[in-house]
């Protein structure tokens, strides 16, 4: 696939689209012995914000925390691959309401609306979720996403996060993708 705009089209705001597109083009294994592994566990910590990764059979598991404001904590924990389609991709981008007005006065989120995005109000959701706890498993998603860029598929890691966004799962992945680099160089 091929992308030549400043980001993802927005589609129904969730990887789900992306994923049928994905699979219907077709998947192929590649053989187990041909996988990149990670040999020692290994955690980042950013103030409250925290990725753990392990050598594993696929348990990914992620919390979302809002404090005192609505919703509060939710976490969403799952086994992949087999897990994605059905219940991480579907989960769509969200907002709190004042941010995602903020957001698109700048610009951001294009194609994004109150059908595509999921708003979340001081006491509920303005919309109807497609999940319960539809902000763990997006950010979930967008973890999945960013761990991926390290190489190593997914049903080799054991993978907990809490409160993290892009930042600190691309630095993460960065990190695993070194540590996989130094290891298979050792071999």
């Amino acid at each position: 696939m091929e992308v030549t705009a400043p980001e993802i089209p927005a589609l129904d705001g969730s990887a789900a689209p992306l994923v049928a597109l994905i699979n219907g083009a077709g998947i192929r294994d590649i053989r187990e012995d041909e996988q990149p592994r990670l040999s020692v566990p290994f955690e980042i910590v950013d103030g409250q914000q925290y990725i753990r990764v392990a050598a594993g059979s696929g348990l990914w598991s992620y919390t979302y925390d809002r404090g005192e404001r609505w919703p509060g904590r939710q976490t969403f924990s799952c086994t992949l691959p087999a897990a994605y389609a059905p219940q991480v991709a579907p989960a769509r981008t969200f907002a709190a309401r004042a941010e995602a007005k903020q957001a698109l006065e700048r610009g951001l989120g294009q194609g994004l609306d109150y059908h595509t995005a999921l708003i979340i109000g001081p006491k509920g959701y303005d919309n109807a979720p497609r999940f319960s706890d539809e902000p763990a498993r997006h950010k979930l998603l967008d973890l999945i996403g960013d761990m991926y860029l390290a190489g190593i598929p997914v049903e080799f890691l054991d993978v907990t996060a809490y409160r993290t966004g892009h930042t600190v799962s691309v630095r993460e992945a960065q990190r695993l993708h070194s540590l996989v680099e130094e290891s298979s160089q050792m071999r």
